[in-house]
């Protein structure tokens, strides 16, 4: 294995499919693809990036299909491109992006261990101002996530540059920003954030409900008309003055608002329901909502109605920045919804951030009616 990372390293053409090191892609290279998806005898990292034959950042039966095709003749073998960025969240060119949404870079290729980003080398910029931020490489290496440290300006143009001249990928090639087939260069894109002025005359209105199973402790029969009062609702960047709270039944008006697109933060810490941190309580959830101009009564979420689960004491569960952490529901919910014994989430190690990008946290997971799950949201 070793002499076979050393080939990688020093090889400028390595082969798709070629799993095996011996230049050629045949039916033993088959047979470790299969096991792998099989996750019978999984790929180490660099021996993975050989098998993404369709080089879409997964290993699964596609990968298969093809390099059966590659040892019966009808494909064309190809070598593995150099690294370079396989999409952007923010997309480029994408609009109406919220002045609170992080930026992330996906890659072809993990990065190199010891590669290293910072804000020299990542950042954005509007009208010639660098927006302040901090950068991270996710703990598989595949991205990074640029962190804004203050909101985007609304209803404008950011640029995001990535120069990943000094870069290079897991198996020790030089990273190829732009995709022009060299290595260096630098990938620039721009995409445009949301208005998030109110308008006057225009609205949103709606009502705050309980998302717990019906007949729960935190819910009695009928959790859809059971509101939740005090839950403090902000536009996106514009937190101190477009703000509004649920009355006693769960239901508010924002007034002024902005019109189309715009983001909101649901907190439902703030209700008096709520005995955050250390009991039982509704969490903060971000939405997108939309309102049409002069209209007083747009409906949030498209239905009027916000869902928000009740988290019980003891869900939140410190994540680790060196091994994987298991969620799983608290033993209260499970007495309450037997069937949900077993369920867990998987958190890989280190794979937690908070809104400016500080590594570490907590999650919890929390049962929700398949009729309160998110909808598009779209208005009345």
């Amino acid at each position: 294995m070793l002499a076979a990372l050393s080939l990688h390293a020093q090889s400028p053409n390595l082969h798709l499919g070629d799993v095996d090191d011996d230049g050629v892609t045949t039916v033993r290279d088959i047979v470790l693809v299969v096991e792998h998806v099989k996750g019978t005898t999984p790929l180490d990292a660099h021996h993975a990036v050989l098998a993404d034959v369709t080089k879409d950042g997964a290993v699964n039966q596609a990968d298969v299909d093809e390099l059966i095709k590659e040892v019966l003749e009808t494909r064309t073998p190809e070598n593995l491109p150099l690294a370079t960025a396989r999409f952007t969240s923010p997309a480029a060119g994408e609009g109406d992006v919220s002045v609170n949404r992080e930026t992330i870079v996906h890659f072809t290729v993990p990065l190199a261990i010891n590669a290293t980003l910072d804000t020299t080398q990542f950042s954005a910029e509007f009208a010639g101002h660098q927006v302040l931020s901090r950068v991270e490489i996710s703990s598989d290496r595949k991205k990074a996530s640029l962190f804004y440290l203050e909101p985007l300006p609304a209803n404008s143009r950011v640029k995001v540059t990535f120069d990943g001249s000094a870069l290079t990928d897991l198996i020790g090639r030089a990273f190829d920003a732009d995709a022009d087939g060299t290595a260096g260069g630098v990938y620039r894109m721009s995409f445009d954030t949301h208005t998030n002025s109110g308008i006057p005359a225009t609205g949103i209105t709606g009502r705050v409900v309980q998302a717990a199973p019906e007949g729960s402790a935190t819910a009695p029969p009928g959790f859809a008309n059971t509101g939740v009062p005090g839950v403090t609702i902000t536009v996106d960047g514009q937190e101190q003055t477009l703000r509004t709270t649920t009355d006693a039944q769960g239901y508010f008006t924002l007034t002024p608002c902005p019109t189309g697109v715009f983001f909101v933060h649901i907190d439902g810490r703030t209700s008096p329901m709520s005995a955050y941190p250390d009991g039982c309580y509704y969490p903060v959830v971000g939405k997108q909502w939309e309102a049409v101009p002069g209209k007083a009564d747009n409906l949030a979420a498209g239905t009027g109605l916000v869902y928000l689960p009740c988290f019980c004491a003891g869900t939140l569960q410190p994540t680790s920045q060196t091994q994987a952490t298991t969620v799983a529901f608290p033993q209260q919910v499970l007495t309450l919804n037997p069937a949900l014994a077993g369920t867990t989430v998987e958190v890989p190690a280190n794979a937690v951030f908070s809104d400016d990008g500080t590594r570490g946290g907590k999650i919890g997971i929390a049962p929700v009616p398949a009729a309160a799950c998110p909808r598009p949201c779209r208005p009345a």
